[in-house]
């Protein structure tokens, strides 16, 4: 006679620390001349910096940190990212270019980090007489390798320019950086593979041009990127 049994089991499947946080965040942001001149500057909010980590509970906690480059005039929350102001920067500075360090909460032994760059630059003097030729729309084909060019940025200012990206925005939303630019070159890349039914169907991304010479000077302009299939 042939005899069966059954039994719940459960079973429980626990997370291990194995992924890093993976920064989201614009790096770069611009400082607002015109607000820091009503304010004395101290707490004066400049971005929030922002890294996720895929790992559950305590695992995928983020803490932040200000490792380099400006640590007494700005202040980073250690839980949220808020970058703020501790006093009214000197004339003379333009730009800061800081160190964020990004560490999950999990045990000591087990913790992971990541680093990346920011850069805050001083604005509010236009710099005048620049004219892009190609930066109304452009598309991007879905799927494509992170690091896929989009658009080589041109203009007619012939001193050189460095560029950053300070803002994406997607259907009118915020969204994570998903874009890089070379500083140099100004080459428009894909910072992540862009998938067309997982996210929007245009971006938005704020560019920011700063003259090399000094006084810094800055000047902003959009891309219109639509993605296809």
């Amino acid at each position: 006679m042939r005899l069966s049994a059954e039994k719940l089991v459960t079973v429980i499947v626990e997370d291990i620390n194995d992924n890093a946080p993976i920064f989201v965040s614009m790096n770069a942001a611009v400082l607002d001349t015109d607000r820091l001149g009503r304010s004395t500057g101290r707490g004066i909010f400049i971005m929030n910096v922002l890294a996720r980590d895929i790992d559950s509970g305590t695992n995928g906690l983020v803490t932040y940190k200000l490792i380099h480059g400006g640590n007494d005039l700005f202040d980073l929350h250690r839980s949220n990212g808020a970058l703020t102001l501790r006093y009214p920067p000197a004339t003379s500075e333009a730009r800061w270019n800081l160190v964020i360090k990004a560490t999950d909460e999990a045990v000591l032994s087990e913790q992971k980090s990541t680093e990346t760059y920011l850069t805050v630059i001083m604005g509010g003097t236009e710099l005048q007489g620049v004219t892009w030729t190609n930066v109304e729309s452009v598309s991007v084909a879905e799927n494509e390798p992170a690091g896929t060019a989009v658009l080589n940025l041109t203009n007619n200012y012939k001193s050189g320019l460095e560029y950053y990206i300070v803002n994406v925005t997607g259907d009118g939303r915020q969204v994570d950086r998903l874009f890089d630019i070379d500083s140099s070159l100004g080459i428009l890349s894909t910072a992540i593979s862009l998938d067309r039914e997982a996210g929007m169907e245009r971006y938005d991304v704020e560019i920011c041009a700063v003259s090399s010479g000094a006084p810094l000077k800055t000047t902003t302009t959009k891309v219109r990127i639509q993605k296809i299939i």
